[in-house]
């Protein structure tokens, strides 16, 4: 049935009924199709009008993140509407994606503004759950329903860091709640802690205000504000607060932490910037044509680990093992110098080969969506995978292959 079956599950079944031939339905790429053959995706507004058109759904899906948070808020139960998760009444419905041969009603427009509980801008607080002028208490559902047009619609409150405020909202899958709400969690953590960056630097170490003075952030203050984040980062648990009562419990183990936290990271931090400093000096000081390609590589490698911002994008967890990763660089130059050219050469084939497939996976995420968290953690797999082929006597944290690398990505791909 085209309205509840999924198309590549259906196309493995009748293969096996009619033919025998067991096909995994993750095997079908229709993005290989000619554009021709390709499905065609309509997005419209409640009145039926056009919003957008195109065969690349997770592009469209992004194109109309914004309107389909909003809709979904008006279009799901308000708090005192129903229990969560179950049906409520019916509401504006979110906009969806429909084949070019079925056409389903959804958002207005890209724009315009949600109101309700659901749909809260601009805080610097927890959240207050209203409905119709009364209040409803602070606790956020797992998820909330509704029935719109005879179709349940279920969305997954949290909160969305906007930067320099967090709104409330409402998202399609809980996945993408998840990601969206922790770093909403920590951007109001950062509103609420009291500036550490002068404290902090007052009690580095006299090296590490040397080193520091070389960073890609501009200035140390804003590498200790990016120190900063990464910790609150590191502090808050995998389990997050729901409501106003835990939120306060992890504000105050937080702000009881966050200063030696802090210089744990800039601790960190300081042997990275060391080793870059080393590893700069060595590749300037190379003037051999026989290593130009390794040197070039070398350079491209550090450009992607180190930049403005890195520290609290790469994330506590990955931090811990970036010294490494730079020490496999100095060996990796070490080796070079010794005559193992050839052998390099032979590894940066394979390296350079698996980048260039994870790069092709980037980008398919349509641009500015958040990267799936699987797609991420393959960056950190080609840093493994270069510490095996390049570093070997450091040892990898897990173990890494070129097949589970793109294993990895295949995974990742077929969830966007």
């Amino acid at each position: 049935d085209p309205d509840t079956d999924e198309l590549a599950e259906s196309l493995a079944l009748v293969l096996r009924r009619l033919r025998g031939i067991v096909v995994d339905p993750s095997s079908f790429d229709f993005a290989a199709l000619p554009a021709h053959l390709r499905f065609g995706f309509t997005i419209t507004d409640g009145s039926g009008k056009v919003l957008g058109r195109g065969d690349d759904l997770a592009a469209l899906q992004y194109k109309f993140a914004a309107a389909n948070r909003a809709a979904l808020a008006r279009g799901v139960n308000s708090p005192g509407a129903a229990a969560p998760g179950a049906a409520g009444k019916p509401g504006t419905p979110a906009a969806v994606a429909s084949s070019s041969k079925r056409k389903q009603k959804g958002a207005k427009a890209a724009g315009s503004a949600a109101t309700g509980a659901w749909d809260q801008r601009g805080l610097d607080h927890w959240p207050q759950l209203e409905s119709a002028g009364e209040t409803l208490g602070d606790t956020l559902p797992q998820k909330v329903s509704t029935t719109v047009m005879g179709q349940q619609i279920t969305a997954y409150p949290g909160l969305l860091d906007t930067g320099d405020k967090v709104d409330l909202t409402v998202f399609r899958t809980q996945a993408e709640r998840d990601a969206a709400h922790r770093t909403g969690v920590i951007r109001l953590l950062m509103l609420r802690l009291p500036p550490a960056a002068k404290f902090v630097i007052s009690h580095l170490k006299n090296a590490e205000k040397l080193v520091f003075t070389q960073n890609p952030h501009g200035s140390i203050e804003k590498l200790i504000a990016d120190c900063t984040m990464a910790a609150v980062d590191q502090l808050v648990p995998e389990r997050l607060p729901m409501n106003r009562a835990e939120f306060e419990a992890l504000f105050e183990t937080v702000r009881a932490e966050q200063i030696d936290t802090v210089f744990t990271i800039t601790a960190i931090v300081a042997k990275v910037f060391g080793s870059s400093t080393r590893i700069a000096k060595d590749l300037k000081n190379t003037k051999s044509l026989a290593m130009f390609a390794a040197v070039s590589d070398i350079r491209s490698q550090l450009e992607q680990l180190i930049y403005p911002g890195f520290i609290a994008a790469t994330g506590a967890p990955h931090l811990m093992r970036l010294p490494r990763y730079l020490q496999g660089i100095e060996l990796r130059l070490e080796k070079l110098r010794g005559g193992a050219v050839t052998r390099d050469g032979q590894a940066l084939a394979i390296i350079q080969k698996l980048e260039d497939e994870y790069d092709a996976a980037l980008d398919k995420v349509p641009e500015g969506a958040r990267v799936p968290a699987g797609l991420a953690q393959v960056k950190w797999m080609l840093e493994e995978m270069r510490i095996s082929l390049f570093a070997q006597e450091l040892g990898t944290a897990y173990t890494v292959s070129e097949k589970r690398i793109r294993k990895a990505i295949k995974d990742s791909l077929a969830q966007l």
